[in-house]
């Protein structure tokens, strides 16, 4: 239970809500889909790049899904979600629109990272990769958006 008289986490209530919305707006309903289906989705529109569809065969996409926890997605605090959405989830910015939950998001990164690894050990890598970044163990950086305008704003103070 998320709320008790004595333990009110309205935070992640909150961030409940906003994962019902999101997975909604991303697949439809709540249930997201394969990682194969979600990723050919989303190269359909345009938003990612080819490169994974070749990198990994069907039974490493399927063994990739299996490893993914959406449930993870929950434990994310409300003003963590609202980051997540803001400056790491794939999004188009001329309509808002999202293509990615947290969850799908991870797994597509670390696929990305060591898709050039050997194969016979990279599947290793990504798993141990997604669950350390979807458990916390590791954190993002900053996104370069972010920096960008940090540095920005330091140069422009550091003038005057």
């Amino acid at each position: 239970m998320l709320i008790t008289e004595t333990s009110p986490d309205y935070q992640y209530v909150a961030s409940a809500l906003v994962n019902y919305d999101l997975r909604k707006t991303v697949y439809g309903n709540f249930q997201p889909p394969h990682l194969l289906d979600h990723y050919l989705n989303v190269l359909r529109h345009g938003m990612y790049d080819g490169e994974l569809k070749d990198k990994y065969n069907y039974e490493e996409w399927c063994e990739l899904n299996n490893a993914i926890d959406h449930n993870r997605d929950f434990s994310i605090a409300y003003i963590g979600m609202e980051e997540f959405r803001e400056k790491y989830l794939l999004k188009n910015r001329s309509t808002g629109s999202f293509f990615e939950t947290p969850q799908m998001a991870y797994m597509l990164i670390a696929m990305t990272l060591f898709s050039n690894y050997p194969k016979e050990t990279r599947m290793k890598y990504v798993i141990d990769y997604y669950d350390a970044i979807s458990k916390f163990y590791i954190s993002l950086p900053t996104s370069y958006r972010d920096w960008e305008t940090d540095r920005k704003s330091t140069r422009l103070n550091s003038s005057h």
